[in-house]
């Protein structure tokens, strides 16, 4: 199945980090995505939610979807370390 985007011409990048702290389990944890879409898409939110929806079917579980930018610019710098440090390339 491809993922929106890719037959759209909407380029995307995507890497997986934890967004639930180790001691807090959840019955069915999200996938939590750090995401960069390019500029022309950037604050399209019809892409952003086509591509959350895409990635729960394809992983059978709910996913969290967070902009690169978004934790680049966070003021929460220990939180922001960890998730650039932990961001794990999985697509792009």
């Amino acid at each position: 199945m491809p993922l929106p985007g890719s037959a759209a011409g909407t380029a995307w990048r995507g890497s997986k980090f934890s967004a639930r702290p180790r001691a807090a389990p959840t019955s069915i944890p999200a996938a939590a995505m750090l995401v960069t879409f390019e500029p022309a898409t950037r604050n399209d939110l019809a892409a952003l939610t086509d591509l959350r929806d895409a990635l729960e079917r394809l992983l059978g579980r709910p996913v969290d979807l967070v902009e690169r930018e978004a934790v680049e610019k966070s003021r929460n710098f220990i939180r922001r370390r960890a998730i650039l440090r932990e961001a794990e390339t999985v697509y792009g």
